[in-house]
Parts: structure tokens; C-alpha cells; sequence
């Protein structure tokens, strides 16, 4: 069965004896986003952040000079080039998250005026990062210090989990805002006033 950059499966085993079925820039992709997710998060073990900015740069730049207007693949491919700054502690951490932020915005602005189900979960996960970087560009002010701006962003992705809250992708991203936030966003209600005022 042919996968593609928008349903691979969770387990990176499965996905790692599905590369043959890949090619061109997918395949790039896919290599990229295998070495993002095999291993810890932040943890750049055996350099594979590095390894995967490799990979999803020539995604990104094979399929923008070849497809330039699926720009639903291009939005998620700056998704994975901004975790990948993001999590690699190996790098200066206001330069990478401001690389990464870059990139968030970058992914934004090519769905913006793409509306449908095959953008919900990638501008979801869009702002959950978005969020998080700029939270990480503060977080020297205080662990529990979370920007207004970086709660825009999280309530921009819970906004979107309603919109589809069945769906198991988004799921997993509520989850990860949820956390993210000390769970001051939760997926059933609106954000504790009071506690966003205690972490803003």
C-alpha cells in the first residue's frame, strides 16, 4: 500500500520498511521525517536532527521547483523543518527558535487560503509549534512563564481539534497542547483565565 507525507502511520519500524515505496522528493521527505521521530525528543543522538534538515531542505526545494502549488506538502515539510530547529539542543536557543518560528509562518502562510479537511491537522500542529517556540524563546523569564502570544497560537490549534475532535491525528496534537501549556489550554473548555494570568 502506497503511503503518503500526510498519513504515515506512528510506528517509525513500519514506516522505515515502507522507504522503498518512496521516491523523488517524498522520498526525501519521508527520510527526513524518519530521523526526526527515531529517537527522544530534543535529544540530537547521532546527529539526527541534523540528518533530517538535510533531507526535508531537499524536499522542500525538489518539490517546490517541480509542484509549487501542493501547497498543503510544502506547509507540512516547513512543519518538520521547524521541529527539527526546534529540538536540536545542539544549537543556540534563540537562533533556532526564531529559524523555527520562520518556518511556522512560512507553513501558515502557504494554507492560508486553502480551506478543507487535508489542512485541519497541519495548521493545527502548525500552531501548537508556533506556540512553542516562542514560549521556548521565554522560557529563561520562568518555567510557568507562557507569552499571550504563545497562547494564541495554542488556542488557534484547540480552536481547530473542535472542528474535528474524532480525528486521531488531532487528537494526538490536542494532547501535546494540553501538555504543553501545564494543561492551562485543556480540549474541553475555554483556558483558565486566572491561570493564564499567573503564567503570562
Amino acid at each position: 500500500m502506497k503511503l503518503d507525507i500526510h498519513h504515515l502511520p506512528f510506528r517509525i519500524s513500519y514506516i522505515k520498511r515502507r522507504l522503498p515505496l518512496f521516491s523523488g522528493w517524498e522520498l526525501e521527505a519521508v527520510k527526513g521525517f524518519i530521523y526526526l521521530r527515531d529517537g527522544i525528543d530534543y535529544v540530537n543522538n547521532d546527529k539526527r536532527y541534523d540528518h533530517a534538515l538535510e533531507h526535508l531542505h531537499r524536499a522542500y526545494e525538489q518539490l517546490y521547483a517541480l509542484h509549487p502549488e501542493d501547497v498543503v506538502s510544502l506547509a507540512r515539510l516547513c512543519l518538520w523543518i521547524g521541529i527539527a530547529l526546534n529540538e536540536n539542543e545542539d544549537l543556540d536557543k534563540v537562533q533556532r527558535n526564531k529559524d523555527a518560528i520562520i518556518e511556522y509562518k512560512k507553513g501558515l502562510e502557504w494554507i492560508k487560503h486553502r480551506v478543507g479537511e487535508d489542512t485541519k491537522a497541519i495548521r493545527m500542529s502548525l500552531h501548537n509549534s508556533y506556540g512553542v517556540a516562542i514560549h521556548h524563546l521565554n522560557i529563561g523569564r520562568g518555567d510557568h512563564h507562557i507569552p499571550k502570544e504563545a497562547f494564541y497560537h495554542y488556542r488557534a490549534a484547540r480552536a481547530l481539534f473542535h472542528r474535528n475532535p474524532d480525528n486521531i491525528f488531532m487528537k494526538r496534537i490536542m494532547k501535546k497542547v494540553e501538555t504543553n501549556t501545564g494543561y492551562i489550554i485543556q480540549r474541553g473548555g475555554a483556558y483558565s483565565i486566572v491561570s493564564c494570568n499567573d503564567a503570562c
